[in-house]
């Protein structure tokens, strides 16, 4: 849109589609590594749901996932 509104010398578009288009783009490019880089825990905490019966344990897996994540996070970075 921004390559053709330059084209066609409508400035106004060039500038929306600046300002919408290229953080949008970039969110979207920058979040398909995050979600592999956190697929593991992130499919652990979805297991742990789908098998938890009460809102009890539903609770009690997202507050191990939220200390697993930690501990993940922490091997990762070398901490």
């Amino acid at each position: 849109m921004i390559v053709q509104s330059v084209k066609d010398r409508r400035w106004s578009m060039v500038v929306i589609g600046g300002l919408l288009g290229v953080p949008a783009t970039l969110m979207i490019i920058s979040g398909a590594p995050l979600s592999i880089l956190f697929y593991g825990p992130l499919a652990e905490l979805e297991e742990c749901r789908a098998s938890a019966i009460t809102e009890q344990s539903r609770t009690a897996c997202d507050s191990e996932a939220q200390g697993s994540m930690v501990d993940w996070l922490s091997g990762l970075l070398g901490g």
